[in-house]
Order: C-alpha cells, then sequence, then structure tokens
C-alpha cells in the first residue's frame, strides 16, 4: 500500500494561495507521473514530483504526459475539475498508481494527488490509458465540496 489515493495537503493550501490555475486557456501545465509499487510511502504528505519508483518503458517519458485542463466548474456547492484523459501510445509499461503534479510551481513541480490504481496494469505495445470519471461535484477527480 505505498500509494494512497489523496488530495496533497501542500496543494490544498496553495489553492488559498492562488498558486495553482486550472483552466484550459492559460492555465498551469499538469502532468500525470506513472509509478510500480513506490518503496516509499506516498499520498496526502507528499508535497513534490519524485522520479523515484517511476514507472519507465517504451514510449514513456520521465515526468509522465501532458495533461489538458478541464476549466474549474460547480456543481451545486462542490467545485470541481480535472483532465482529459491521460495516454501513452503504443507503449509497454507496467504502473500501479500515478501523481498529478503541477510543473509551473516549486523546484520540483508541486504535487496535486496521488492514485492508487488497486492493481498492476501493464501495456505490451499498445496503449496505457489512465481513464478519468465522470467531472462533476460527486465523481470528480478534484473536488472541493
Amino acid at each position: 500500500m505505498p500509494i494512497t489515493t489523496a488530495m496533497c495537503n501542500s496543494y490544498k493550501k496553495e489553492l488559498m494561495e492562488a498558486q495553482h490555475n486550472h483552466l484550459l486557456a492559460g492555465g498551469h501545465l499538469f502532468k500525470m507521473a506513472l509509478y510500480l509499487n513506490p518503496v516509499a510511502e506516498m499520498g496526502a504528505g507528499t508535497t513534490q514530483y519524485t522520479n523515484v519508483d517511476e514507472a519507465s518503458g517504451t514510449n514513456y517519458t520521465g515526468g509522465g504526459a501532458d495533461l489538458t485542463n478541464i476549466d474549474p466548474a460547480l456543481d451545486g456547492a462542490a467545485a470541481h475539475t480535472q483532465f482529459q484523459n491521460a495516454v501513452w501510445a503504443n507503449s509497454s509499461i507496467s504502473a500501479s498508481g500515478c501523481m498529478i503534479w503541477n510543473t509551473n510551481i516549486g523546484g520540483n513541480g508541486q504535487s496535486v494527488s496521488l492514485h492508487d490504481f488497486g492493481q498492476t496494469f501493464i501495456s505490451d505495445a499498445g496503449d496505457f490509458t489512465v481513464v478519468m470519471p465522470t467531472n462533476d461535484g460527486t465523481t470528480g477527480l478534484l473536488r472541493l465540496v
């Protein structure tokens, strides 16, 4: 259980300091890095991107894939946002979780959230795709309620 699914505590504070811009037009560049059974615990206390125990393989670049922002919205009292699906085309990768991180702030990029996949997924000369949940106030990837 080295990856615990969580919104990072530092990200919550940085939101209050207006450090993260999730807008599609003019927003920050967020990335998704994949990990395979990290030795170190990664979760709510994680503050920065790390390449330790990061996945590797054909058509995977360290730091992960660029994400396409979806403009933040309100669903009742819940603010939410997320990204388009992340795809590593024609890849050979094994991963058991991921980190979403912001490349625009912090020396090594600030972590946003960690996600445990619940098992190891493998692509073998095919697409490795991380499918995002429905973007709403109940199931959206990043929600403030």
